[in-house]
């Protein structure tokens, strides 16, 4: 669709560029206010269109913990990490510098679905223990795990908020800004 518009349009190249500064809390508080629009009908800010998929599981109280197990095996054996190491390997030999971005677990979701935060964290530990053989850059956003607002379902999907933090992280890490 993009290409089909550049072509059926003329663009003029020689556009006058103009930096600014990007107001990143302005741009946040709206994506917010949308984001909050969106999530009306329960408190784990999943997304209005998702909820029914959850209702089912959380009609009944799971027990705290219960799914621990199950998630740090999963998490620990999951192949994926493999596909991960050698995409690194491929990159370092490449002498590439890339930024690894992660996305935080919906603590509360998760909680309520019988995973702790505890074995949550089995998650960004995997990731780091992958990640820090090969010297790059990783933001996994642990901190806004409990920002019911971040992600828009159990599995992390960025909401608009949260990709207000991921375009500015982008541009900081564009413009050297990020250590």
């Amino acid at each position: 669709a993009v290409i089909a518009y550049l072509r059926s349009h003329s663009i003029n190249p020689d556009v006058q560029r103009e930096p600014r500064a990007i107001d990143w809390s302005a741009t946040l508080e709206t994506a917010l206010a949308e984001q909050k629009m969106h999530t009306l009908n329960n408190s784990y800010g999943v997304e209005d269109t998702k909820w029914k998929n959850y209702q089912g599981l959380l009609a009944t109280p799971i027990v705290p913990g219960s799914g621990d197990k199950r998630f740090i095996r999963d998490v620990q054996g999951a192949r994926e990490w493999d596909d991960l190491q050698i995409l690194l390997s491929v990159l370092q030999e490449l002498g590439a510098q890339p930024l690894i971005l992660s996305r935080p677990m919906n603590v509360h979701l998760w909680e309520a679905l019988g995973v702790s935060e505890k074995a949550q964290n089995t998650f960004y530990t995997k990731l780091h223990d992958v990640t820090a053989p090969y010297n790059v850059q990783v933001v996994d956003y642990r901190e806004y795990g409990t920002d019911i607002y971040f992600s828009i379902d159990q599995a992390a999907h960025t909401s608009r908020e949260g990709w207000v933090y991921v375009d500015q992280t982008l541009d900081d890490f564009f413009h050297g800004r990020l250590h």
